[in-house]
């Protein structure tokens, strides 16, 4: 699962200079990891955690200190998901921001829904089976988007999530969704 890979942080710390890690070799490593921070010291060596160990260990300990982004955006689609399947609008008002909106396809046509007529909907429809799942999704600052999906007993929903952080932390600001053919 590529998430499960995308999601844990990750940084690659190297030298410009180091004798036994070849350039070629340290593009790959950040060629195959791209969402990875990387943090290069300059004239430092193979051994920059002994060439350079104060600031070495400040490099580490930023990275650790670091929050991370994918748990919360994670806790909010979790508020969503219980929401959800509770018919709980006031833990959904909690996810959603206040003008978001849902978009889906009907009839061969665009359907745009506020989220008070969404709210609506879902408390009329009260409580529901469904299993939930994030499939997918990637952070570029404060914007992210976010896959899930909706297993009910006769049909599976995908909601594609835009998530905008503020202030405020992470909120839904538009969710379309459509059902898995």
């Amino acid at each position: 699962n590529r998430y499960a890979v995308i999601r844990i942080p990750k940084i690659i710390i190297e030298s410009d200079n180091d004798p036994l890690v070849e350039k070629s070799l340290r593009e790959k490593l950040k060629s195959d990891y791209q969402d990875a921070k990387v943090y290069t010291f300059h004239n430092e060596g193979h051994f920059p955690y002994i060439n350079a160990a104060k600031d070495y260990n400040r490099v580490l300990n930023d990275f650790f200190e670091e929050r991370n982004s994918f748990e919360e955006a994670e806790q909010l689609i979790s508020i969503y998901f219980t929401g959800r399947k509770q018919g709980d609008t006031a833990l959904l008002k909690q996810a959603f921001t206040g003008d978001a909106l849902l978009f889906t396809v009907t009839d061969g046509k665009k359907l745009i829904i506020s989220l008070d007529d969404y709210l609506k909907k879902v408390k009329a429809d009260g409580s529901q089976n469904v299993k939930t799942q994030i499939t997918g999704g990637t952070i570029n600052g404060n914007t992210a988007v976010f896959t899930t999906k909706f297993d009910y007993p006769d049909k599976t929903y995908l909601d594609f999530l835009t998530l905008l952080k503020t202030a405020g932390g992470w909120k839904i600001q538009t969710k379309t969704f459509t059902l898995k053919p």
